[in-house]
C-alpha cells in the first residue's frame, strides 16, 4: 500500500465539501474545510462571498472565515450557495451540490456524511488514520510492514519481511553440510533473496570424497574397504580387493603354486582340487571342470550315482538324463578352497552339501564379472554370461510374488518371465547409469507382477 504523503502522527479531523459525491479540492489542505472556522458570519460580506463562490464555481470559505454550521433558512433552497451553507438542494451540478454519500480513493481517510440537504448542511467530514493497524488498507505515516501489514516490505530495513530470505545478513558463498552434498548460491543480496541450496550426492563416483548409500569400494573408491587376507592354500601375490595386493608366500613340499593356489604335483588330485586338465584329477572318468565360475578349475569325475565318485565326494549337478559330476563333501567353509563355500548348490536334487562356487567378491548387481567369485551375494550370487550379458553381469537369485514384491536389494528388481523365480537386475532411469560402452541401456524389464520398471539390460 502507498503511504499518504501528508499524514501526521496525531489524527486531525477535516470537513470535505463534496460535489457529485466526489471530494472537492481547495487550499486547506486540498479538499478540506477547517472545522474550527468562526461562527460569526459577517452579513456585510455575504454578497461578495456569493459572487466569489459563483465566479469560481468553487466553495472557498477559508479566506472569509465563514461558518457552515448555522446557515440562514431564509436562503436555503434558493439555488445559491450562501454564507454558512455547505450546499443547496436546488443546485443540480457543480459547486454547492448537496452530497448523498461520501467516497474517497485514499484508504488513509475515513469519511462521514454529516448534516442534511434540507438544512443546507450536508457535508463530508474526513478523519486521517494515524494508527498502525493491519488489514484496514491504510499504511499510516511512520508505520512499517512489521507493525502494519498494509505497508510494503522493504529490502534493506534489517528485518526479513514476507517474500525475503535475508536482509542485511545475506550469504555470499555456500558451504555444504557434508562431503555427500553440494551447495550453491541462488538469488541476490541486493533483492534480499540470497539463499544457499543443497543437493545430495547419490551417484557412485570415485574421487569426490563421498560414499553414497548403496555404493561399495568396487564402484566408488571413496567407500571403505576391508582387505582380503590369504587363505591356507593360496600362494604368490593376490589382489586384496581394495586396490592393492598381498603376498601369500610359497607352497609346501610336494606342491606347486598354480594360479595363486598350492596344488599337489603329479596326477590324481582329489575331487575339489584346482586343475588345468582332466589328467590331473583322480577317478575312473576324471574331469577338470573349467567353467569360469569354478575358479582355477575343479577336479571332478563323471558320475550317475554317489558310488561312482571317489571317497569324500558325491554325485551332483545331474542333467535331465541323470548324469552328473562328483562334488567334494564338506561340513563348513573351512573344508573348501578360496572362492568356494560349503552349501547345497543343487538343493532340488539332493540334501548333500558340497564345496561349490559362491559370491566371494565385492562387485554389486549390474557390475561386470568373469566368474561368480568376483560378485557379492554369497551362496545366492550369479555371474550372468552369454550374448545377452556382454562382459558378464553380477546378479542374485530372486523370487517375485504378486502383492509381496520381490526379494532383490533396494535399487534392483527381480527379472522374471514365466515363473516367480528369476535374477536381480540393476534399476535405472537414464542410459548413462548403465554400461553403455558394452551395449547396455535402460530398458523395460520383465516381471510377473503388475509393477513396471526399467533396468540396465541389453
Amino acid at each position: 500500500m502507498r503511504v499518504h504523503p501528508f499524514l501526521v502522527l496525531i489524527a486531525s479531523v477535516f470537513v470535505i465539501s463534496c460535489a457529485d459525491d466526489v471530494v472537492k479540492k481547495n487550499s486547506t489542505p486540498s479538499g478540506f474545510n477547517n472545522t474550527t472556522a468562526t461562527n460569526n458570519p459577517d452579513s456585510n460580506n455575504r454578497a461578495s462571498n456569493n459572487a466569489l463562490n459563483n465566479s469560481n464555481n468553487t466553495q472557498t470559505n477559508t479566506s472569509n472565515n465563514l461558518t457552515l454550521n448555522n446557515p440562514d433558512p431564509e436562503f436555503c433552497g434558493n439555488g445559491v450557495l450562501d454564507e454558512g451553507e455547505a450546499c443547496d438542494p436546488a443546485i443540480q451540478s457543480g459547486a454547492g451540490v448537496c452530497p448523498s454519500s461520501c467516497q474517497t480513493q485514499d484508504a488513509c481517510l475515513q469519511l462521514e456524511l454529516r448534516g442534511s440537504a434540507e438544512a443546507c448542511t450536508a457535508q463530508c467530514v474526513a478523519t486521517i488514520i494515524a494508527q498502525c493497524a493491519s488489514g484496514d488498507g491504510c499504511c499510516a505515516a511512520g508505520c512499517t510492514f512489521e507493525t502494519d501489514n498494509d505497508c510494503s516490505p522493504t529490502c534493506g530495513n534489517g528485518v526479513v519481511d514476507a517474500g525475503e530470505t535475508c536482509d542485511g545478513n545475506c550469504p555470499s558463498q555456500c558451504t555444504p553440510s557434508s562431503t555427500c552434498a553440494t551447495a550453491s548460491l541462488a538469488g541476490s543480496a541486493a533483492s534480499c533473496t540470497a539463499i544457499c541450496t543443497e543437493t545430495q550426492i547419490t551417484q557412485c563416483s570415485s574421487g569426490d570424497g563421498c560414499c553414497p548409500a548403496g555404493c561399495t569400494f568396487a564402484n566408488d573408491n571413496d567407500c571403505s574397504c576391508t582387505p582380503r587376507t590369504c587363505t591356507a592354500n593360496q600362494c604368490g601375490t593376490i589382489d586384496n580387493g581394495c586396490g592393492g595386493t598381498v603376498n601369500c608366500g610359497g607352497c609346501g613340499a610336494g606342491e606347486a603354486c598354480t594360479n595363486n593356489t598350492c596344488v599337489a604335483t603329479g596326477t590324481g588330485f582329489p575331487v575339489g582340487s584346482a586343475c588345468t586338465s582332466h589328467s590331473q584329477c583322480s577317478g575312473n572318468t576324471p574331469n577338470c571342470i573349467t567353467d569360469p565360475d569354478f575358479h582355477q578349475g575343479y577336479c571332478s569325475a563323471n558320475c550317475q550315482f554317489d558310488n561312482d565318485c571317489p571317497s569324500g565326494s558325491h554325485c551332483g549337478y545331474k542333467d535331465q538324463n541323470g548324469l552328473g559330476v562328483c562334488l567334494k563333501n564338506c561340513t563348513n567353509n573351512s573344508d573348501c578352497r578360496t572362492n568356494y563355500s560349503c552349501h547345497n548348490d543343487d538343493a532340488s536334487q539332493d540334501n548333500s552339501r558340497e564345496c561349490a562356487p559362491y559370491g566371494a567378491g565385492s562387485r554389486a548387481i549390474g557390475s561386470s564379472c568373469t566368474g561368480v567369485y568376483q560378485c557379492s551375494g554369497g551362496d545366492d550370487a550369479l555371474c550372468l554370461r552369454g550374448t545377452s550379458w556382454p562382459g558378464g553381469y553380477c546378479s542374485l537369485e530372486c523370487t517375485s510374488i504378486i502383492f509381496l514384491g520381490d526379494s532383490c536389494p533396494s535399487g534392483n528388481r527381480c527379472y522374471t518371465e514365466f515363473s516367480q523365480d528369476g535374477f536381480c537386475v540393476e534399476e535405472c532411469t537414464f542410459n548413462s547409469e548403465c554400461r553403455q560402452n558394452e551395449g547396455y541401456q535402460c530398458l523395460e524389464g520383465f516381471t510377473i507382477i503388475s509393477d513396471p520398471y526399467n533396468a540396465c539390460l541389453k
